[in-house]
């Protein structure tokens, strides 16, 4: 594991009141946000995180499929993140970063940016929110598109 991104762990963990907080030691570390787990992970110089957004309706399942392709086109819903769809996982987010492109502050924008996509998400396939043109939230300042 890289000792930066450690660091980077070891200071959110503070920020957000876990002291203790570290990944594994292979580089994996899971937060939960409003009782969603976030994966978080380092491997060979990037940054990865990862969440599962919804299982796949038993219907519908093309217009659902339209909806996360165009949001996937040039990032313009997902915040830089990627959407996709796995049979057994469902929808899933996904974010890689290079390590060099981040330091703390970076991290946690990028952190907090792909949560709250995560969760807006969430609420359209959940049909919470239900329109299918609602907005992706806005990027916060210092935001990674890598």
């Amino acid at each position: 594991m890289n000792p930066c991104f450690a660091e980077m762990v070891q200071n959110l963990g503070r920020t957000i009141g876990l002291e203790d907080l570290t990944p594994d030691e292979n580089g994996y570390l899971c937060l939960t946000f409003d009782e969603r787990p976030v994966n978080i992970e380092e491997r060979d110089g990037t940054v990865f995180l990862y969440a599962s957004i919804g299982p796949l309706p038993a219907s519908g399942r093309e217009d659902l499929y339209r909806r996360l392709l165009a949001a996937n086109c040039f990032f313009r819903e997902t915040q830089g993140a990627t959407l996709g769809v796995d049979e057994r996982l469902g929808v899933l987010l996904f974010h890689q970063i290079p390590l060099v492109a981040l330091d703390g502050n970076r991290f946690e924008t990028v952190l907090q940016n792909f949560v709250n996509t995560a969760e807006a998400w969430r609420a359209r396939l959940e049909g919470a929110q239900g329109a299918q043109g609602e907005a992706a939230p806005a990027v916060s300042a210092g935001a990674v598109w890598a």
